[in-house]
């Protein structure tokens, strides 16, 4: 087994967006602010998933990151303790990305520690010691 390469940086924005005319949900954290550039994740999902999207696997969430890269089902395991939220990758998503998980440090003052949870436990699940379910 190799070494685990975790993608780490500092959270200085975050936004949760629902667009119910869009059809989705999203949780955007950059390590920028207010500007293109820089490391930044994107974790959504559709509001409402029809026959195709089941058909097609796509009735996930979907990971991408700031080179667009796209993960469905991306996230095996997310935690958040303090300040520190940890995303532990499928092996799907980590073949893609070239990383098996993220450490993100969201910076305090800046970025609400309880909107980026509900926004996790909206699109991906809850976490429940350590895992996730999906509704």
């Amino acid at each position: 087994m190799g070494a685990v390469i975790v993608g780490r940086f500092r959270v200085r924005q975050a936004g949760h967006i629902v667009d119910r005319d869009a059809n989705y949900e999203a949780l955007v954290l950059a390590e920028q602010i207010g500007a293109s550039g820089g490391r930044r994740l994107e974790i959504s999902r559709s509001l409402d998933m029809d026959e195709q999207d089941r058909r097609l696997a796509l009735d996930t969430h979907s990971m991408v990151n700031e080179q667009g890269a796209t993960v469905y089902g991306a996230i095996a395991e997310w935690r958040l303790s303090g300040v520190v939220l940890s995303i532990d990758l499928t092996v799907p998503a980590r073949d893609l990305l070239g990383v098996d998980g993220y450490e993100l440090t969201l910076e305090s003052g800046r970025v609400d520690v309880g909107v980026v949870r509900s926004a996790l436990d909206s699109i991906v699940g809850e976490s429940l010691g350590g895992t996730w379910k999906r509704y």
